[in-house]
């Protein structure tokens, strides 16, 4: 989640309860779907579908998938707040590969949203928009702690000591 190194940027991930929440919504179905097989048996088919070695087989090997999938997208994404510039890079374990980098005197707006799960789980996503387009240019989603580090983010820009939050940096090793 919050790495911190002794060059003074942060690195984050995305956020383990959204991967959790994201693993019970592939795997819930998965299961029921076992469920069905396993409970839908006809005397007149073979037996291969309901053979409860086989079921159990499907069963562990898709788990195992899921959660290779759910792994993946927690280090697929990485989000960088750098010292001068903001840094997103995607795609570090799939096919295409992307990276954004916003410098702070750039930014013009910053945007946290949350729906109430995000709320409650301390998670959300930042946009970050420029003058240079319409729509946010870069955005990181599921980060823990958004309103920390939009507050952050907005100090840096300010380049104030004192300001609208100053423990929120010190909490996140500024």
């Amino acid at each position: 989640m919050l790495h911190n190194s002794s060059q003074n940027y942060i690195v984050l991930h995305r956020s383990p309860f959204v991967l959790l929440f994201e693993f019970l919504q592939l795997f819930i179905p998965f299961s029921m779907v076992i469920l069905i097989a396993y409970f839908s048996h006809n005397p007149d088919e073979p037996r291969i579908w309901t053979d409860t070695v086989f079921l159990n087989r499907v069963y562990h090997f898709g788990g195992g998938i899921l959660l290779l999938e759910i792994i993946r997208r927690y280090f697929n994404d990485l989000y960088v707040f750098g010292n001068r510039r903001l840094i997103r890079l995607s795609g570090r374990l799939s096919f295409r590969r992307k990276r954004i980098s916003i410098g702070y005197e750039d930014i013009k707006e910053i945007r946290v949203k949350q729906s109430l799960w995000a709320r409650i789980f301390r998670y959300g996503t930042l946009q970050f928009g420029t003058s240079a387009t319409d729509k946010r240019e870069i955005h990181f989603s599921d980060i823990p702690f958004p309103e920390d580090l939009s507050c952050a983010v907005e100090q840096l820009i300010n380049k104030k000591q004192k300001g609208l939050c100053p423990s929120k940096l010190h909490y996140l090793g500024e």
